[in-house]
């Protein structure tokens, strides 16, 4: 078991600005084709918490909308099977569709 360390380490890392950071990032290989919209998309007063907010109420509301379509698709077989079956009750051959003497 590793012991948990009482001594504090300062931050290392300097504050940039907005342009700074996306030119780090592209430094790091994020491919960004227009400068200006990427930092004009920043959202002021957004959170990491915010992000994660969005990305589980997305998860949520696809795996809905799949049940939702599988259900749908559950009832449209069903539908088609009680269709044939009515149509086929209705519609029964009478005898003047048999003859018998070219089934043999």
């Amino acid at each position: 078991m590793s012991k948990r360390s009482d001594t504090k380490t300062a931050y290392a890392k300097p504050w940039l600005s907005y342009q700074e950071q996306l030119a780090q990032l592209k430094v790091r290989g994020l491919s960004v084709t227009d400068d200006e919209k990427a930092l004009d998309n920043f959202k002021a007063g957004a959170t990491f918490q915010n992000a994660v907010e969005l990305y589980v109420f997305d998860k949520k509301l696809r795996i809905h909308l799949l049940n939702s379509f599988c259900a749908f698709l559950r009832g449209s077989f069903n539908l088609k099977t009680v269709s044939v079956k009515l149509h086929g009750r209705s519609h029964v051959p009478s005898q003047h569709f048999i003859r018998p003497a070219r089934i043999s």
